[in-house]
């Protein structure tokens, strides 16, 4: 499901309409489940979904409304460079909202924004600016 809904976001002309889909059918909630399994490619691609989904304000209020902003800040701290990069990305989402930047900042989101300012990996870097 978290390839299906990740690939129907990014390579498809219908891209707004599926993330409307996917925010109207409750779909936010299994996509954040996703980011605590134990295979890496299964939380990436929810991680990425969530990403995208984020760019949108009404996404973004239900991302954070279900917590979804705290998991993130969580993922900051995986060795995972892919994951750093999205999650990196996904927080400046996040943050356009006060109340869930208060959140990310209550969660300790500036030590692992930090570390990734400092990671070799360009993409980690770059996610922040």
């Amino acid at each position: 499901m978290v390839h299906t809904c990740h690939h129907g976001i990014v390579d498809n002309t219908n891209a707004a309409r599926n993330k409307q889909e996917i925010r109207a059918h409750g779909g936010i909630t299994p996509l954040l489940a996703a980011l605590s399994v134990n295979d890496i490619e299964t939380r990436r691609y929810a991680l990425r979904t969530i990403c995208n989904l984020a760019i949108n304000n009404d996404n973004k209020l239900d991302v954070f409304k279900a917590g979804g902003f705290t998991r993130v800040v969580e993922l900051l701290s995986v060795p995972d460079q892919v994951i750093k990069r999205y999650g990196a990305r996904c927080v400046g989402y996040g943050a356009s909202i006060p109340e869930a930047a208060e959140e990310m900042i209550k969660a300790n989101v500036l030590m692992p924004l930090i570390e990734c300012m400092r990671s070799k990996y360009d993409a980690a870097r770059m996610s922040i600016c």
